[in-house]
């Protein structure tokens, strides 16, 4: 099992600046812990990382303060503390942005973070084809969205996101989940280095690499669903109407799209998985792949086997959920319908 904070300059950064600062020991309050960090305790590079990122969206505040604690944790020289009524007085004090606060110094500490912090890689969600969608459509859209900026959030922060020509109607959807995620008309891509940007186009041509990911900044993703009416052209439409000339890349595994996931906030998943993790393109994909996707794929290997004049049988199939990381859970329904498929072919 892998941590996605494993490399996590966001909390060296805000440590960074927290040192600079003149903070060495802080401690968080009771209320902040309750709401915002009862899943990272005992994690000192969680419990940062989720500090900055609540800063930033300002749902939280750092002041000066003389205050108890007991040291729960230390990063990068650090001293992360618990509110208590006795043991260790520290004068820096994390609390929610609706208690009390003697000296508040978190307008400095945001603009010292953000003098330092860099904005790469960045994610560009582009929403040119908004309207092409139908109702429900947009209703998934809008779900894949607000699951990227989690996604995002766990190992970057907002700062990272940039949504690209929203409509409207999708601003007034998402404003009240999403702070702190700035909006640009396409002007924006007139500023990027066309040789550090991808657009991730799942029916491109040329297949994204590891080294595609690792040596670029810049993603853009279409803000596209075609479950109900496909668009096979869609994202390349994106592109000629937004005049962008960055390379299209399909991410494949083992030479095809059939699997892979489609989901936004899927698709960033993996790019951050190999770029950020040091995940192999294959790895990423696979981790990240739904039972659905997993069937299909295995349907399609089989498919292939069997046009080859391969033998199916048990082992076969044990194979390949093997290949694609079938956990205990999914075995039944994914070996079951595997069976099914084989059956109506006459094979089993």
């Amino acid at each position: 099992m892998y941590s996605i904070f494993k490399n996590d300059y966001v909390a060296s950064i805000f440590a960074h600046v927290l040192r600079i600062l003149g903070v060495d020991s802080v401690v968080i309050s009771r209320r902040v812990v309750k709401k915002y960090l009862q899943r990272n305790k005992g994690n000192s590079i969680e419990i940062l990382h989720t500090i900055a990122n609540n800063i930033l969206r300002k749902r939280i505040k750092i002041c000066i303060e003389r205050i108890y604690g007991v040291p729960i944790g230390f990063y990068k020289n650090i001293t992360i503390l618990y509110d208590t009524k006795k043991y260790m007085e520290v004068e820096y004090y994390i609390v929610d942005i609706h208690e009390k606060c003697s000296i508040d110094i978190t307008n400095k500490t945001v603009s010292l973070f953000l003098s330092v912090y860099p904005k790469i890689p960045m994610i560009l969600i582009d929403a040119t084809l908004w309207e092409l969608h139908h109702e429900e459509e947009k209703r998934k859209a809008i779900k894949q969205f607000l699951v990227l900026i989690n996604t995002i959030r766990k190992r970057l922060t907002d700062l990272n996101v940039l949504l690209v020509s929203p409509p409207i109607e999708l601003i007034d959807l998402v404003k009240g989940f999403v702070e702190f995620i700035e909006t640009n008309n396409n002007s924006v891509y007139n500023t990027i280095d066309s040789s550090k940007a991808i657009i991730l186009d799942p029916y491109a041509h040329d297949e994204l690499t590891v080294k595609d990911i690792m040596e670029n900044q810049y993603f853009i993703i279409g803000l596209l669903i075609d479950d109900k009416f496909p668009r096979p052209y869609a994202t390349y439409m994106l592109k000629l109407l937004q005049a962008i000339n960055f390379n299209r890349k399909a991410i494949k595994l083992y030479g095809s799209i059939i699997g892979v996931p489609k989901e936004i906030n899927k698709v960033i998943d993996i790019i951050l998985d190999v770029k950020l993790n040091s995940m192999s393109l294959e790895e990423a994909i696979i981790n990240n792949m739904s039972i659905d996707d997993k069937v299909k794929r295995i349907i399609y290997d089989i498919e292939k086997d069997l046009a080859k004049g391969r033998t199916i049988d048990e082992n076969h199939i044990e194979r390949y959920i093997s290949i694609y990381n079938v956990n205990d859970i999914q075995f039944r329904k994914i070996y079951k319908r595997i069976k099914n498929y084989l059956k109506s072919l006459g094979r089993t």
